[in-house]
């Protein structure tokens, strides 16, 4: 629970198997606050769920593997700007 905000964020794990190499597992993330509409509700967010938003002209939303939104801002020569804290680039291809 973050008091500031009044956000109370849950993380489960359904299921987890080991293997050689790689593991199976399902796990989620429930955000009381605003978050997109998941797989199995508005709020619930699978791990293995991610999703852009387009549709800002200005600037591109991410939902991560929590749900949580990074946004892009666009720049004038149309690249992005990644966010203070953010280690991944998003980058435009010419093909769309």
């Amino acid at each position: 629970m973050d008091y500031s905000t009044g956000n109370l964020m849950l993380a489960g794990t359904d299921f987890d198997i080991a293997g050689v190499g790689q593991k199976l597992q399902l796990a989620r993330t429930y955000n009381s606050l605003d978050a997109p509409a998941g797989t199995m509700s508005q709020r619930a967010w699978f791990t293995y769920e991610r999703r852009l938003d387009t549709f800002f002209t200005d600037e591109v939303e991410w939902y991560d593997s929590t749900g949580a939104t990074v946004s892009f801002k666009k720049k004038s020569d149309g690249s992005f700007t990644t966010p203070d804290g953010y280690s991944r680039d998003l980058v435009k291809n010419s093909d769309g």
